[in-house]
Protein backbone atom coordinates (compact mmCIF):
# COMPACT_ATOMS: atom_id res chain seq x y z
CA UNK A 1 0.00 0.00 0.00
CA UNK A 2 1.47 3.42 -0.91
CA UNK A 3 2.65 5.66 1.90
CA UNK A 4 1.52 8.85 0.19
CA UNK A 5 -1.68 9.89 2.07
CA UNK A 6 -3.18 11.45 -1.06
CA UNK A 7 -2.98 8.23 -3.08
CA UNK A 8 -4.56 5.85 -0.55
CA UNK A 9 -6.73 3.23 -2.18
CA UNK A 10 -9.84 3.50 -0.04
CA UNK A 11 -11.39 0.37 -1.49
CA UNK A 12 -8.30 -1.69 -0.65
CA UNK A 13 -8.20 -0.38 2.93
CA UNK A 14 -11.90 -1.11 3.43
CA UNK A 15 -11.49 -4.57 1.89
CA UNK A 16 -8.70 -5.34 4.36
CA UNK A 17 -10.77 -4.09 7.31
CA UNK A 18 -13.76 -6.16 6.20
CA UNK A 19 -11.58 -9.24 5.76
CA UNK A 20 -10.15 -8.85 9.28
CA UNK A 21 -13.65 -8.39 10.70
CA UNK A 22 -14.93 -11.50 8.88
CA UNK A 23 -12.00 -13.58 10.16
CA UNK A 24 -12.63 -12.32 13.68
CA UNK A 25 -16.31 -13.28 13.48
CA UNK A 26 -15.50 -16.68 12.00
CA UNK A 27 -12.87 -17.42 14.64
CA UNK A 28 -15.18 -16.25 17.41
CA UNK A 29 -18.10 -18.34 16.15
CA UNK A 30 -16.16 -21.55 15.58
CA UNK A 31 -13.47 -21.06 18.23
CA UNK A 32 -15.66 -21.69 21.27
CA UNK A 33 -16.79 -24.98 22.66
CA UNK A 34 -20.33 -25.42 23.83
CA UNK A 35 -19.77 -26.54 27.42
CA UNK A 36 -22.31 -28.70 29.13
CA UNK A 37 -23.04 -28.04 32.79
CA UNK A 38 -20.77 -29.91 35.20
CA UNK A 39 -23.54 -32.06 36.57
CA UNK A 40 -26.59 -32.73 34.45
CA UNK A 41 -29.97 -33.66 35.87
CA UNK A 42 -29.32 -37.40 35.51
CA UNK A 43 -26.01 -37.22 37.39
CA UNK A 44 -27.58 -35.14 40.15
CA UNK A 45 -30.47 -37.59 40.46
CA UNK A 46 -28.01 -40.50 40.82
CA UNK A 47 -26.04 -38.56 43.41
CA UNK A 48 -29.21 -37.81 45.40
CA UNK A 49 -30.22 -41.47 45.24
CA UNK A 50 -26.76 -42.59 46.43
CA UNK A 51 -26.90 -40.12 49.33
CA UNK A 52 -30.33 -41.40 50.37
CA UNK A 53 -29.09 -45.01 50.20
CA UNK A 54 -26.13 -44.05 52.39
CA UNK A 55 -28.43 -42.41 54.96
CA UNK A 56 -30.61 -45.54 55.00
CA UNK A 57 -27.55 -47.79 55.42
CA UNK A 58 -26.40 -45.67 58.37
CA UNK A 59 -29.83 -46.01 59.98
CA UNK A 60 -29.64 -49.82 59.66
CA UNK A 61 -26.09 -50.27 61.01
CA UNK A 62 -27.17 -51.73 64.36
CA UNK A 63 -30.41 -53.35 63.15
CA UNK A 64 -30.72 -57.09 63.22
CA UNK A 65 -31.09 -58.71 59.82
CA UNK A 66 -34.43 -60.25 58.94
CA UNK A 67 -34.67 -63.94 59.69
CA UNK A 68 -37.26 -66.62 58.99
CA UNK A 69 -39.34 -67.88 61.94
CA UNK A 70 -37.56 -71.21 61.98
CA UNK A 71 -35.18 -72.87 64.42
CA UNK A 72 -32.28 -72.04 62.11
CA UNK A 73 -33.41 -68.39 61.89
CA UNK A 74 -33.70 -68.06 65.68
CA UNK A 75 -30.29 -69.68 66.18
CA UNK A 76 -28.78 -67.28 63.68
CA UNK A 77 -30.27 -64.28 65.48
CA UNK A 78 -28.92 -65.60 68.80
CA UNK A 79 -25.41 -65.89 67.33
CA UNK A 80 -25.69 -62.41 65.80
CA UNK A 81 -26.68 -60.93 69.18
CA UNK A 82 -23.65 -62.57 70.79
CA UNK A 83 -21.37 -61.20 68.07
CA UNK A 84 -23.01 -57.80 68.34
CA UNK A 85 -22.25 -57.63 72.07
CA UNK A 86 -18.70 -58.79 71.40
CA UNK A 87 -18.19 -56.01 68.83
CA UNK A 88 -20.28 -53.32 70.57
CA UNK A 89 -17.16 -51.21 71.14
CA UNK A 90 -16.37 -51.31 67.39
CA UNK A 91 -19.92 -50.42 66.35
CA UNK A 92 -19.88 -47.49 68.79
CA UNK A 93 -16.66 -46.23 67.18
CA UNK A 94 -17.93 -46.64 63.63
CA UNK A 95 -21.27 -44.87 64.07
CA UNK A 96 -19.85 -41.32 64.49
CA UNK A 97 -17.55 -41.87 61.50
CA UNK A 98 -20.43 -43.13 59.38
CA UNK A 99 -22.65 -40.23 60.48
CA UNK A 100 -19.87 -37.76 59.61
CA UNK A 101 -19.48 -39.46 56.23
CA UNK A 102 -23.21 -39.16 55.50
CA UNK A 103 -23.22 -35.51 56.60
CA UNK A 104 -20.23 -34.81 54.34
CA UNK A 105 -21.91 -36.49 51.38
CA UNK A 106 -25.10 -34.47 52.02
CA UNK A 107 -23.10 -31.24 52.18
CA UNK A 108 -21.24 -32.12 48.98
CA UNK A 109 -24.56 -32.85 47.30
CA UNK A 110 -25.84 -29.40 48.29
CA UNK A 111 -22.64 -27.79 46.97
CA UNK A 112 -22.82 -29.70 43.67
CA UNK A 113 -26.49 -28.76 43.22
CA UNK A 114 -25.63 -25.12 43.92
CA UNK A 115 -22.72 -25.22 41.47
CA UNK A 116 -24.90 -26.88 38.84
CA UNK A 117 -27.37 -23.99 39.10
CA UNK A 118 -24.57 -21.45 38.87
CA UNK A 119 -23.05 -23.19 35.84
CA UNK A 120 -26.44 -23.38 34.14
CA UNK A 121 -27.04 -19.67 34.75
CA UNK A 122 -23.52 -18.77 33.54
CA UNK A 123 -23.94 -20.94 30.43
CA UNK A 124 -27.14 -19.08 29.55
CA UNK A 125 -25.39 -15.75 30.13
CA UNK A 126 -22.44 -16.76 27.95
CA UNK A 127 -24.74 -17.93 25.16
CA UNK A 128 -26.69 -14.67 25.36
CA UNK A 129 -23.44 -12.71 25.20
CA UNK A 130 -22.27 -14.77 22.21
CA UNK A 131 -25.51 -14.00 20.39
CA UNK A 132 -25.16 -10.29 21.19
CA UNK A 133 -21.53 -10.33 20.05
CA UNK A 134 -22.42 -12.08 16.80
CA UNK A 135 -25.18 -9.52 16.17
CA UNK A 136 -22.74 -6.71 16.92
CA UNK A 137 -20.16 -8.19 14.53
CA UNK A 138 -22.81 -8.50 11.82
CA UNK A 139 -23.77 -4.86 12.39
CA UNK A 140 -20.08 -3.86 12.21
CA UNK A 141 -19.70 -5.67 8.90
CA UNK A 142 -22.78 -3.94 7.49
CA UNK A 143 -21.52 -0.58 8.69
CA UNK A 144 -18.05 -1.15 7.28
CA UNK A 145 -19.57 -2.07 3.91
CA UNK A 146 -21.78 1.02 4.04
CA UNK A 147 -18.83 3.23 4.99
CA UNK A 148 -16.75 1.60 2.28
CA UNK A 149 -19.39 2.59 -0.26
CA UNK A 150 -19.51 6.15 1.10
CA UNK A 151 -15.72 6.44 1.05
CA UNK A 152 -15.53 5.07 -2.48
CA UNK A 153 -18.20 7.58 -3.53
CA UNK A 154 -16.33 10.40 -1.83
CA UNK A 155 -13.06 9.27 -3.40
CA UNK A 156 -14.68 9.17 -6.84
CA UNK A 157 -16.15 12.64 -6.26
CA UNK A 158 -12.75 13.93 -5.13
CA UNK A 159 -11.06 12.52 -8.23
CA UNK A 160 -13.72 14.09 -10.46
CA UNK A 161 -13.29 17.41 -8.65
CA UNK A 162 -9.49 17.22 -9.02
CA UNK A 163 -9.87 16.39 -12.72
CA UNK A 164 -12.23 19.33 -13.18
CA UNK A 165 -9.80 21.61 -11.32
CA UNK A 166 -6.87 20.41 -13.48
CA UNK A 167 -8.94 20.93 -16.60
CA UNK A 168 -9.91 24.43 -15.45
CA UNK A 169 -6.30 25.19 -14.57
CA UNK A 170 -5.10 23.97 -17.97
CA UNK A 171 -7.77 26.03 -19.64
CA UNK A 172 -6.76 29.12 -17.61
CA UNK A 173 -3.07 28.56 -18.40
CA UNK A 174 -3.86 28.32 -22.11
CA UNK A 175 -6.04 31.40 -21.90
CA UNK A 176 -3.30 33.33 -20.06
CA UNK A 177 -0.69 32.22 -22.57
CA UNK A 178 -2.95 33.11 -25.49
CA UNK A 179 -3.62 36.63 -24.12
CA UNK A 180 -0.01 37.28 -23.22
CA UNK A 181 1.23 36.56 -26.74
Amino acid sequence: MPTDPVNIDVNEVMRQIQERARRSVENGASGHRNLDPLAGPAQLARLRFSASELREALRRVSDLPPSPPTLRGRAGLFLIRIMRRAFAWRTAQMRPFQAALVNTIDEQLRVVESLALIVEKQSKTVESMRRELAAHHAWQLQESERLSGLLAEESRGRREFEAACRSSLNHLEHEILRRST
